[in-house]
This record gives structure tokens, C-alpha cells and sequence, in this order.
């Protein structure tokens, strides 16, 4: 559930940056229609017919949209995504080019449909061209944090969580800057608690709870690790 509403979340933002957009195509606009319906099948349960009938059809649009663009491309969702984006190709005499956030959220849905079906190697795949189209994009970057996590990969999970964090503080739009934010801390947390760094771990969720005292995640693993710290000082005595 958790998860369903993370993504309605990310499809919110995108349609308030499309209705923000100047210009944009009927093509594009229809996209992000997919990208609505698609959503509603997953919350439905129907992660398949998400992908086949939905998803797919929007990465192939912009597949062979951007089939011949000599420069390298990049999906954001704030002009200083953009700007940070564009001002690294240049950095690296590389041409860039911008564009809406449609693409990139396509390949995270269907990662998203592909862990709810089993398919980690595949929805690895998904997450991958994501973080490529958007490598700042904090909830990509988390997600993928979520799938080392589940492999128990602590120390490869924790450094994607750490710059998760680091790209909502300065890239997320405001108004889902706390909520990419704490998802970034809590996971930092929970495999600070896998490591047996409790202390640390501790803060993380404090920090969470600084940012949303209604975190409720962050309580409950704060009480974990209470009764963690009070069996250890049992044990010792």
C-alpha cells in the first residue's frame, strides 16, 4: 500500500510539471494519460496488463521519439534538475537535452510492476534506464536502494540511500522534498540497524521525525530499536 501510494504521489508531480509545461505535443500529452491508466491497473492488481497494455507503449513512444537525438538526454522534473543536468554535459563538452519526466517514470512503473511480479533481474533493468534518464531523481534512486536492501546488500543499499538523500535536499520538488527525504533516511536506517550500528541508525529516524512527526515508520523502528538496546543491556548484566 505503501508503495501504490508513492506512486500516485510521483504521478501528482508529474502532472502538475506537465500543466506547468509551455509547450507539449498531443503526443506527449497522451503519455502521461497512459501513465494515469497504467496506475490505476496496478492499484487494481493488474501489474501485467499495466506493462503491455500501458507502459510499454509509452517507452516505445519516446524510444523512437528520441531515436535519432545526437545529444544526450535527460528527464527532470525542475528547471534546477534541468540546469544541473545540462551544466554537467556541458562540464564534459557533451551536447544535452531536457525534456518532461514522462520517459524516465515509465521505466520506474514498470520496475514497479515487475518486483509486484517476481521479475527483480528485469525490473533491475527498468530501474537502471530510469537513474540513467534522471540520475537525480531521488525516489528512482531510492527504489533501487530498496531492491539491494531486499538482497541484503547493506553497504551497496546505503550508498544509493545516501545519495538519494543528498538529491531530494537539493533536486526534489518542494512539494515532495520531505517525503523523498525521510524515504531516503529511513532506508539509511533500517540498514544501519542490519549493520548493528544502532546509534546511528537512531538518528536517521530522529531526523525523520524532525522533518514529519506523523512519520509513523520511523516511530515504530525507533521502538525497535529501543527494545534492541534494552535487550543488550540485559544480556550484559
Amino acid at each position: 500500500m505503501m508503495r501504490l501510494r508513492f506512486l500516485t504521489y510521483l504521478l501528482v508531480t508529474l502532472v502538475a510539471v506537465r500543466c506547468a509545461a509551455a509547450t507539449e505535443s498531443d503526443g506527449d500529452t497522451a503519455q502521461m494519460q497512459r501513465l494515469q491508466a497504467a496506475r490505476q491497473l496496478l492499484g487494481a492488481g493488474k501489474s501485467d496488463k499495466a506493462v503491455q497494455t500501458e507502459i510499454d507503449p509509452v517507452i516505445k513512444y519516446y524510444e523512437e521519439k528520441y531515436s535519432r537525438e545526437s545529444r544526450k538526454v535527460y528527464c527532470a522534473r525542475s528547471s534546477v534538475e534541468t540546469l544541473a543536468y545540462l551544466l554537467e554535459a556541458a562540464s564534459k563538452n557533451d551536447e544535452a537535452v531536457a525534456i518532461e519526466p514522462e520517459w524516465a517514470m515509465a521505466y520506474f512503473m514498470k520496475a514497479y510492476a515487475l518486483i509486484d511480479l517476481g521479475r527483480i533481474s528485469e525490473a533491475r533493468k527498468n530501474l537502471t534506464r530510469a537513474i540513467e534518464l534522471s540520475p537525480s531523481n531521488s525516489q528512482y534512486l531510492s527504489e533501487m536502494a530498496h531492491l539491494y536492501q531486499s538482497e541484503k546488500n547493506w553497504a551497496e543499499s546505503q550508498k544509493l540511500f545516501i545519495r538519494a538523500e543528498e538529491c531530494a535536499r537539493t533536486y526534489s520538488p518542494d512539494e515532495d522534498k520531505v517525503r523523498e527525504l525521510t524515504r531516503a533516511l529511513r532506508g539509511q536506517g533500517y540498514n544501519l540497524v542490519e549493520m548493528g550500528k544502532l546509534d546511528e541508525a537512531e538518528a536517521k529516524y530522529r531526523e525523520c521525525l524532525e522533518l514529519n512527526r506523523n512519520d509513523r515508520s520511523a516511530q515504530d523502528e525507533l521502538k525497535y530499536i529501543k527494545t534492541r538496546k534494552d535487550s543488550v543491556k540485559t544480556n550484559e548484566h
